[in-house]
């Protein structure tokens, strides 16, 4: 039995620096991540992604307005596609969207679905 209790320990201790991930989130939406972090987006920056793989001389980034709630505190941040943003209790990064880019000119916000995934510290 000794061995089932230590197993299931690690398994929890394991569960808990699993990364949080919260897909197709909208622009305007509180997304809670943890108990101590939630995050809504609200503008886009930059949204330089490029609509065709053909000659592209975009930037072919994503850049997210967005307010982090983070133990009682909020920050507004930029969260730029692939690049993590430090905090305490790990890192935070926009990871996706399944929003395709456009090559006709502004996407409208309430069409971007965003992909956030927050790594605790481990």
């Amino acid at each position: 039995m000794p061995y089932l209790a230590l197993s299931g320990a690690l398994l929890a201790i394991a569960n808990a620096s699993a990364p949080v991930v919260a897909d197709s989130t909208a622009i305007f939406e509180r997304v809670q991540l943890t108990d101590e972090l939630a995050v809504t987006s609200f503008g886009i920056i930059e949204d330089s992604r490029c609509a065709s793989e053909r000659f592209c001389f975009d930037d072919n980034r994503l850049v997210v307005a967005a307010v982090v709630h983070y133990r009682g505190q909020d920050r507004e941040v930029a969260l730029a596609m692939g690049q993590p943003l430090r905090l305490d209790g790990g890192t935070l990064t926009l990871t996706g969207t399944t929003t395709p880019a456009s090559s006709k000119g502004a996407i409208r916000l309430k069409r971007y679905r965003l992909d956030l995934e927050f790594q605790p510290n481990g």
